[in-house]
């Protein structure tokens, strides 16, 4: 759970354990608040969705097992909208950065990560019951978010498709640590 109120003047959110619509909607607002009051205290009063002001950074602490697909990928899509080609928001992982809190981690343009933070990146699933038709359809979107999720590891990170492949084809967790998260671009550097 974030606990906005404790971090909100170092401009930090922190997210740890499941990601869910709940979390999702605690993020997208604080950043809301912060960036609110960062144009306030700039003099600007007007709030535009798009306005690329210099603000003051803020900081994501991720120490997360994931989640819900959906819920990261609404985080990951908020955070690109303001970060641009700015750096808006940095990255830090902290402990474990795992399935779906890979993605809300890899919308920064900074990313960082401490010496033990652990990477989990594994294959798609889930489960569905019901009609024949439904059971369709949900193999159906599942094939559309992996290829969401794949576009995403593979514009963001240095890895490479056979290298995602290999991962998706074995059906394996694939746990990455600290020095070889940076080597594979999912973050920058390791703070010491």
């Amino acid at each position: 759970m974030l606990d906005t109120l404790k971090f909100k003047k170092e401009r930090s959110i922190y997210i740890d354990g499941t990601i869910d619509q709940t979390t999702a909607t605690t993020v997208i607002k604080t950043i809301n608040e912060q960036r609110a009051e960062a144009e306030e205290a700039l003099g600007s009063y007007e709030y535009h969705f798009h306005k690329k002001v210099d603000l003051p950074p803020m900081k994501l602490y991720m120490n997360s097992y994931g989640g819900e697909v959906l819920s990261a990928l609404g985080i990951y899509d908020y955070i690109r909208a303001w970060e641009g080609d700015k750096s808006m928001i940095t990255s830090v992982g902290i402990g474990m950065v795992a399935s779906a809190a890979l993605f809300p981690f890899l919308a920064s343009n900074e990313r960082y990560c401490y010496p033990h933070t652990r990477f989990l990146i594994h294959s798609v699933s889930g489960g569905v019951w019901g009609a024949a038709k439904d059971i369709d359809d949900y193999s159906r979107e599942t094939k559309v978010l992996i290829g969401y999720i794949n576009e995403i590891i593979l514009s963001r990170t240095n890895i490479t498709k056979e290298y995602l492949d290999e991962i998706s084809n074995s059906k394996i967790d694939k746990w990455i640590g600290a020095k070889d998260a940076v080597e594979l671009g999912i973050c920058q550097d390791i703070i010491r």
